[in-house]
């Protein structure tokens, strides 16, 4: 299958990361996804990144930061969740400082990753702009409008870490306060609250300016049809020929994503609180395949099946949440209102369960097709043909036999997860054989995608070779 070159280069991508970047935090939590907003930045950037090297740059960072992102949510999930059910049992400091020292090492990642990624991205589409005939930067500006933009992103960015870090240096003063200090007679964090949404508020003025800022930008070249032309044609006369290259690193791409997505096909759960929830793993699976652009068909009953994942495993999260709230597990035994909330909660972990195990499904189908389509062996000379055909029939029952088997290591880990779900109180150690059954899953995945995507580098290599002695 051929890549295909979107007809604006990936530029109305690139716009759309805005919607998911430009909200502020309220102390630790990101309403809108930061990770989502990076993938498409880097999705976006897919076509263009192979013509220009600050671009190239520009996308390495995103990915570091959308990794960084997939950390945050696990992050605010153990914060919010495991740690708050025991605040109880905890020093009164820990959790705030907890949220204060994450705040930091965010401030700290973006000021030093997101800020020259920003500058790359828009000083990369001023040389592409110059290079290629773009004619919206006004004449005797002694600022180029990726100059401009990168200027005001750089002010967007320290802004937003700021005010999101400094209304939890307030736990600071407890320490003073708790001493007897004469100078803290009252301890701010009282009022951390008042703080947090006052920063919220000022960072979303940033916020709303730096997002109108960009979406103007991005319209703005998008208007100019004859420079997106003339990059498009120098991307199909000059990379686009390098086919095996290209196809290479969007399998690369898409390869690593789905290395951390299967790791949320795990049904895992720590006081009674998922610790690595199906809708990240429904997040990544569509993000994997659908990086592949054409080089895979589009998987309609596999992104069905990841929606449908996502609903009920946040629906699950939310019901979870406030069961929890109200009542102690154990309570479910004898308390009848306790009993009926915790079969709410044991049905959608039960749904759930089999919508990953669905989900799993069709996405070892796809690699099923991936396996079929883009690996292969080939010899040459007279009898060639037929030793290839019969040695890519024997390489990919090999494949088959090992999807077949990780397939039937999940299978088993959704019937004890189900059993643990409805058995759970009365033999507490259940989770135990499921969770052996996945981790040996995941290993055999991980090694399955390592061997498939270096048949695909020598399956390439081998029709370079063959092209080259022609």
């Amino acid at each position: 299958m051929n890549i295909k070159v979107k007809k604006d280069m990936g530029l109305g991508t690139l716009a759309l990361s805005a919607l998911f970047l430009f909200n502020p935090m309220i102390g630790f939590v990101d309403v809108l996804p930061d990770c989502i907003g990076f993938l498409l930045l880097c999705n976006g950037l897919n076509l263009m990144a192979d013509m220009s090297e600050r671009l190239a740059d520009a996308r390495r960072r995103f990915q570091i930061l959308f990794w960084a992102g997939l950390i945050q949510i696990l992050a605010e999930l153990f914060l919010y969740n495991f740690m708050q059910s025991n605040q109880a049992e905890m020093n009164p400091y820990e959790m705030p400082v907890t949220i204060l020292t994450f705040s930091f090492i965010w401030a700290v990642l973006y000021c030093a990753v997101l800020i020259p990624a920003f500058r790359n991205l828009f000083l990369g589409l001023d040389r592409m702009g110059e290079r290629f005939g773009f004619l919206g930067n006004p004449s005797g500006s002694s600022k180029t409008m990726g100059e401009k933009m990168a200027r005001q992103s750089t002010v967007f960015v320290i802004a937003l870490v700021l005010l999101g870090m400094l209304p939890e240096l307030s736990i600071l003063t407890s320490f003073e306060h708790d001493k007897g200090s004469k100078i803290f007679l009252f301890d701010w964090y009282d009022f951390i609250g008042l703080f947090r949404w006052g920063a919220f508020f000022v960072a979303l003025i940033f916020s709303i300016i730096w997002l109108v800022s960009f979406l103007r930008y991005f319209q703005k070249l998008q208007k100019d049809k004859q420079w997106i032309g003339a990059m498009r044609e120098h991307y199909s006369a000059e990379v686009l020929p390098q086919v095996g290259m290209l196809s290479v690193r969007r399998f690369t791409s898409a390869f690593l994503i789905l290395y951390v997505a299967i790791l949320f096909a795990i049904h895992l759960k720590m006081s009674y609180f998922s610790c690595l929830p199906g809708v990240v793993f429904a997040f990544l699976v569509i993000a994997g395949l659908s990086s592949l652009g054409d080089l895979l068909p589009k998987q309609k009953h596999c992104n069905t099946a990841a929606i449908a994942l996502a609903i009920c495993s946040t629906a699950e999260l939310i019901v979870n949440y406030f069961y929890l709230k109200k009542y102690i597990p154990e309570e479910s035994l004898f308390i009848p209102s306790a009993f009926w909330h915790y079969l709410a909660v044991q049905a959608f972990d039960i749904i759930e369960i089999l919508l990953t195990l669905l989900l799993l499904y069709f996405l070892l189908q796809a690699m099923r097709e991936i396996i079929k389509g883009y690996t292969g062996i080939q010899y040459a000379g007279k009898q060639g043909a037929g030793l290839s055909r019969s040695a890519t029939q024997k390489l990919h029952r090999s494949f088959f036999v090992r999807l077949n088997i990780i397939f039937a290591l999940f299978f088993v880990a959704a019937i004890g997860n189900i059993a643990d779900t409805v058995l759970h109180f009365h033999f507490g150690w259940l989770w135990l054989i499921p969770l052996f059954f996945s981790i040996v899953g995941v290993l055999l995945y991980h090694s399955l995608q390592h061997d498939v995507l270096e048949e695909i580098r020598f399956h390439y290599q081998s029709k370079k070779e063959e092209s080259d002695s022609k």
